[in-house]
């Protein structure tokens, strides 16, 4: 299917893989749901570019499985400063529930998910959906664009809180020096190896960005994956993160796969690059993940 295109911002759009519903013949019954869960995909890249990997074979994982289903465009390398990514996620979370009578979308069944460096973007929006600070950044950049015509006050009157989280192999603590391994990895030589990442403006001036520190009890329930052979983002990231989940009571799920190394995506032949890199168990964190999804929604 071709997915449709909205533009958030002049760097960002949201492309959505949208069930639509048939039209009946005279007495057919519907088989369709009336409405439908929905979830958010943010790629990683690095802050540096937007994982195709992470993107479209994600996407049509849960699209087949009846979820509407929409990925983020974020900005990136310059554009990525400070607070740029979160007001995007967050402005992309009010756009797809303010259409959700337009798409068949429960709009209290709209999930995040992210992969490392957009796993970091999706663990910031579900950790900080609320900070003021950044609801005032988001509130300036409503100003200076236009893309959202006559919807524009409209939109930032719906939520924009996630109501189940995904992240994948995801940064979460970028401050702490625990990102380091037996092979020196410093947070550093993370972003380093990663891309560009807003390092400087977020490691040095806003240490607040680490969505580990920013966990409480509103933090919607999560599925968290890793791999232990991940040498990027060490699986310590996502052990820690699922720890304060459950210290703050929120419903959490956790696995870390002891084969694969950083950015598997859907862990199978589609998106990885080389047969060699297909871990056989990893695979199976999709239907997992699905498993607690519809499980969360309650989804038949």
């Amino acid at each position: 299917m071709t997915p449709q295109t909205w533009m958030i911002t002049k760097n960002t759009r949201i492309e959505g893989y949208v069930w639509e519903k048939p039209a009946l013949r005279e007495g057919q019954l519907p088989w369709y749901p009336n409405t439908r869960p929905a979830i958010l995909i943010c790629p990683g890249g690095g802050y540096f570019h937007v994982s195709a990997r992470e993107a479209e074979p994600v996407a049509m994982r849960f699209y087949a499985q009846g979820y509407q289903v929409f990925v983020l465009t974020y900005s990136v390398q310059d554009a990525s400063a400070y607070p740029a990514p979160w007001v995007e996620a967050s402005r992309a979370m009010r756009f797809i529930r303010f259409h959700a009578d337009k798409w068949s979308i429960d709009p209290e069944k709209v999930a995040i998910a992210g992969f490392s460096a957009g796993g970091h973007l999706a663990a910031w929006l579900s950790s900080s959906f609320d900070d003021q600070e950044l609801l005032s950044y988001e509130r300036e950049a409503v100003l200076h664009n236009s893309f959202y015509e006559g919807e524009t006050s409209a939109i930032s009157e719906v939520p924009n809180r996630p109501d189940g989280c995904l992240l994948a192999y995801a940064v979460t603590d970028i401050k702490n020096k625990a990102l380091e391994t037996s092979d020196n990895l410093t947070p550093e030589r993370i972003i380093a190896e990663l891309g560009y990442m807003p390092g400087k403006i977020v490691m040095e001036q806003r240490p607040d960005c680490s969505p580990i520190d920013r966990v409480t009890k509103a933090h919607p329930p999560t599925f968290i994956w890793a791999t232990a052979e991940d040498s990027i983002v060490p699986p310590d990231q996502s052990l820690r993160y699922a720890v304060e989940l459950i210290r703050n009571g929120v419903k959490t799920e956790v696995h870390i796969f002891p084969e694969g190394g950083h950015g598997l995506s859907t862990a199978d032949h589609v998106s990885c690059c080389d047969q060699r890199e297909v871990p056989v168990r990893t695979k199976q964190w999709m239907g997992l993940a699905q498993d607690f999804f519809d499980d969360l929604f309650h989804v038949n």
